[in-house]
């Protein structure tokens, strides 16, 4: 999601530089990587549990456990009746 967001930055600022046409090959490339850092954002927002659940898998296939811990306490959700401590 970094590189949509770098190259859609890069993109708006070089638009921004040619007076903002309102077509042609800059004006393309925008609107592209524009819809194209929506897109990844939108992407994460919708599998944000599963990204977050292979993060934890991989802390604990690292045998990790202080990091696997940490990031459980964090991602625990207000209002839940499970406990954020374990042992």
């Amino acid at each position: 999601m970094l590189e949509a967001r770098k190259s859609a930055s890069d993109a708006y600022k070089l638009w921004q530089q040619w007076n903002k046409p309102k077509y042609g090959p800059l004006f393309d490339l925008m609107q592209r990587t524009r819809a194209h850092y929506k897109y990844a954002v939108r992407f994460c927002r919708k599998h944000e549990q599963q990204i977050e659940a292979d993060k934890h898998a991989n802390f604990l296939a690292q045998k990790n456990y202080n990091s696997f811990l940490k990031a459980v306490s964090r991602s625990k959700t207000p209002g839940s009746v499970f406990t954020s401590k374990v042992g």
